[in-house]
């Protein structure tokens, strides 16, 4: 891979010493002239940590795969929506036909060939070192993992492969003589005539497995081993363990009604339970969700019931878990209610908006009144623009910054101060101290074309803290991501390769500014 090293040197009026940054522009790749039509998100697949890349090509000779500019082994065909990067970004799979086999490749190793693999079987452990995928044999299922084979079945279902969150153990559901039942590190469970769809789940301290079934034209949980009460119905993926896998919830269904099941006694029954169904505070202490008796919508908290809306979106607790908060419609009008108390009424508000600052002190949403839109930080409502988007706290909770558009322009708010105008912006960005913030922007200008006037767009380029880094502009960019406070990265597109920039801050030592004026 080729590397070109630039320094640039920015002065800060805050500082009495300059401070330089050292930049890296890494070359990933180059695609070929076959994907060139192709969307960028769609042509290649990006590793976790935003440095490695891959994409599929097509020569006379079949497809292969290029993973960080290197050309894999050709085939007939590749599954392109099924390549993956492990969460450490480290190695790479994907699944590819040869003849009427399929094989998965690991790490640019080829796995037994086999009639089949099933469709996003295909998994690493969250530890990156384990891989397991279902494969067809002899017109029976089977699971392969860690390169080993297990036991054969008629079947094994759909997207029901999964490790642990320790990564130590696997589980699925599988299906023999028409009787489907777990297996849990190897060891087949108790046979039901059927299973919830995406129900399998461990709790996150991977000690226990819960999971919906079917039988006798029932359903029930199956919690820890123990099954539930038997229902008309239970909702979904709706099953869940608290963060601290003490508690369970979901919800169920009787009598034509819905309740919530909760630690394994069931609440007051409902008309319905609306989506994202039963919620857990961060520290499993306190427990919400959104039930409704007929035209009317309304928030339990820890069994209380809240005030009757027409609608209630966006419910979620702050990460403390001692606040609670949701957007409400009543009548024309919504309403953002902030631990049990109304904000002022608004013609809009954007129910995606709305949210905690990571100390849990302060709470920030997008609002409309009369067609302009502004920030409602903490109850007080910022400049009205043409509109807004992309509300944003820092993690540390004392700064806030969106994007906001005047007649056809785009600019960044932050800290309430309007930065400067251009023809599209993109969703700025803080460092974890909270102390940078980043976007990218892209200016253009009128241009008369073909009888009409139509806007010619430049590249895009990031904007750290104000200054404009155009000597990195691109024709896209993407997957920009602050490392730590220190490192900034992101990839660009230029005709048809693709760039790493990787942006490093020299760290400052916390008692620099007392040892400079000692020095004075």
């Amino acid at each position: 891979m080729k590397k070109l090293i630039l320094f640039i040197f920015i002065y800060s009026f805050t500082f009495t010493l300059s401070h330089s940054q050292k930049v890296n522009v890494t070359l990933l790749t180059t695609v070929k002239d076959y994907y060139k039509d192709f969307r960028t998100n769609y042509l290649l697949h990006k590793s976790p940590d935003g440095k490695r890349v891959v994409y599929f090509s097509k020569s006379d000779n079949g497809m292969f795969a290029v993973i960080d500019g290197i050309e894999g082994k050709k085939y007939d065909n590749i599954d392109e929506k099924n390549i993956m990067f492990s969460p450490d970004s480290k190695r790479v799979a994907y699944i590819a036909k040869t003849g009427n086999q399929m094989v998965a490749v690991i790490d640019g190793i080829e796995g037994n060939k086999y009639e089949g693999i099933g469709a996003g079987s295909l998994i690493f452990s969250p530890n990156s070192k384990r891989v397991a995928y279902a494969v067809k044999s002899e017109n029976q299922w089977l699971t392969v993992i860690d390169g080993i084979e297990g036991k054969k079945y008629e079947s094994v279902a759909d997207g029901s492969l999964i490790f642990s969150p320790d990564s130590k153990v696997v589980a699925y559901f599988a299906n023999s003589g028409n009787q489907w039942f777990t297996i849990i590190d190897g060891i087949e469970g108790k046979k039901i005539e059927g299973y919830g769809k995406n129900s399998l789940i461990f709790s996150p301290d991977s000690k226990f497995v819960a999971y919906t079934a079917y039988s006798e034209r029932k359903w029930f949980a199956v919690i820890n081993g123990s099954e539930g009460n038997k229902y008309e119905g239970i909702a979904g993926a709706n099953l869940i363990y608290s963060a601290d896998s003490k508690r369970v919830a979901y919800a169920a269904k009787s009598e034509n009604q819905w309740f919530a099941v909760i630690d394994g006694i069931e609440g007051k029954k409902y008309d319905g339970i609306r989506n994202p169904g039963i919620i857990f505070s961060p520290d499993g202490k306190r427990v919400t969700y959104i039930a409704n008796s007929g035209s009317q919508v309304f928030n339990i908290i820890d069994g209380i019931e809240g005030k009757k809306y027409d609608e209630i979106v966006d419910l979620k607790f702050s990460l403390d878990g001692k606040r609670v908060a949701y957007t409400a419609k009543l009548g024309n009008q919504w309403v953002a209610v902030i631990d049990g108390i109304e904000g002022n009424k608004y013609d809009d508000l954007d129910y995606r908006s709305i949210r905690f600052s990571p100390d849990s002190k302060k709470v920030a949403y997008e609002a409309s009144l009369n067609n302009q839109w502004f920030a409602v930080i903490d109850g007080i409502e910022g400049n009205k623009y043409n509109d807004i988007g992309n509300l944003i706290v820092s993690p540390v909770g004392k700064r806030e910054a969106y994007t906001a558009k005047l007649a056809y322009q785009w600019f960044a708010v932050i800290d309430g101060i309007d930065g400067k105008k251009y023809n599209q912006i993109g969703k700025p960005i803080f460092s974890p101290d909270g102390k940078r913030v980043v976007y990218l922007a892209q200016s253009g200008q009128m241009v008369y074309m073909e009888g009409k006037n139509m806007y010619h767009f430049d590249q895009w380029f990031p904007i750290i803290d104000g200054i404009e880094m155009k000597e990195y502009s691109f024709d896209d960019i993407d997957f920009m991501k602050f490392e730590n406070s220190n490192n900034l990265n992101f990839i660009g597109k230029r005709n048809n390769s693709f760039y790493l920039v990787e942006i490093a801050w020299p760290v400052v030592p916390n008692n620099l500014h007392s040892r400079v004026k000692k020095s004075k």
